[in-house]
């Protein structure tokens, strides 16, 4: 296809991506406005120096070696004879994540500690059985009055980090998302959706990206609503936006996986971090989407993509952009699915 057509066709897709948005948030009876066509300062806010430097900031935050809090010291008391506390180096919503070294044979754990309320209702029974290369193999659970403590291999790092700071190039990049993909397309192929695929959830070690982080991992084919997914509310997809309420039912776990897979590919493809665009909660089509859109524009994307990576022709971001165009469809089952994704030409050529 000519340098022409595939401009055109790229022109058409994004075109297409505006009118499906509208029709979507248009059909509701509860928006009052349609989408705005842009949003330009939203986007340099998403875009701005400061945004890239807070996370690269908040990165080096984890790096630190924290003490043993208390209540860290309490969770592991029952792992105490075995292992020694190395440091606590990740902090989350629902838990705290702490690198430990088995005190005879020297081998390195990173233990999640969850409240018991905060565990995932499906997690300790399915993250056990996920057996794949890609995913973060569960080694142990501990059990105690308040807390779960999860087992798995120490990796090398977390691939975002990697990205926002530089150290990693393209042709890496794409070895490592190919890997989470696998992993990915493991959990859908045995039945199992994650609701929480972003791109602090990809970590590498071995040589290899390892999906992680399955608290919200449900069965594929299970009841879902709004209070069930993961993602922060700007990862979401349209229909799981948070403006329809926690209760809100959500059709398909794992189109809200699928979506989830376009996003992390635009932010870690073109250093573009969605989640430092502010949007406001629930309100996708006002805050989200244009900020969304902008990032999406060709000529804009490959610029990005260019002046993140050196090792990258223009025709390989233009394969990146068309593959996320294929994950960020409006209608859930319209979402290429992870199978379709890694035979796309981006990971094939």
């Amino acid at each position: 296809m000519g340098g022409f057509q595939w401009i055109r066709k790229k022109l058409q897709k994004i075109d297409g991506f505006r009118k499906r948005a509208n029709k979507f948030f248009g059909g509701k009876k509860q928006k009052e406005n349609r989408l705005p066509e842009d949003n330009t300062s939203s986007f340099e806010h998403a875009t701005s120096e400061k945004s890239y430097r807070n996370i690269m900031v908040t990165q080096e935050l984890l790096k630190l070696k924290e003490p043993c809090e208390n209540w860290i010291e309490e969770a592991l008391e029952p792992l105490k004879s075995e292992y020694n506390f190395e440091a606590c180096f990740g902090k989350g919503e629902y838990g705290s994540i702490c690198k430990l070294s088995n005190k005879s044979s020297k081998y390195q754990v990173a233990a999640k500690i969850v409240l018991n309320e905060d565990v995932g209702a499906y997690e300790e029974d399915l993250w056990a059985i996920l057996k794949h290369p890609h995913t973060l193999p569960l080694l142990q659970t501990v059990h105690t009055a308040k807390y779960q403590v999860f087992l798995s291999p120490l990796m090398e790092g977390g691939l975002e980090a990697a990205v926002y700071n530089g150290k990693v190039t393209f042709a890496q990049l794409r070895h490592y998302l190919q890997g989470a993909f696998e992993g990915l397309n493991h959990l859908h192929v045995s039945g199992m959706c994650h609701l929480d695929v972003k791109s602090d959830n990809v970590l590498i070690g071995g040589g290899k990206g390892v999906l992680c982080d399955f608290g919200f991992v449900a069965p594929i084919n299970s009841a879902l609503t709004n209070e069930k997914v993961g993602m922060p509310d700007p990862f979401r997809p349209p229909e799981a936006s948070l403006y329809f309420g926690y209760e809100a039912p959500i059709p398909s776990g794992e189109a809200c996986d699928l979506w989830g897979c376009g996003i992390m590919l635009n932010e870690l493809g073109s250093n573009f971090p969605l989640l430092y665009a502010k949007p406001e909660k629930g309100n996708w089509e006002k805050h989200v989407y244009p900020v969304l859109l902008e990032s999406l524009q060709t000529e804009t994307f490959v610029a990005r993509v260019q002046l993140t990576y050196n090792d990258v022709d223009a025709r390989t971001a233009l394969l990146l952009h068309d593959l996320i165009l294929n994950f960020l469809e409006m209608e859930p089952e319209k979402r290429t699915s992870v199978q379709n994704a890694l035979h796309h030409p981006f990971f094939r050529e």
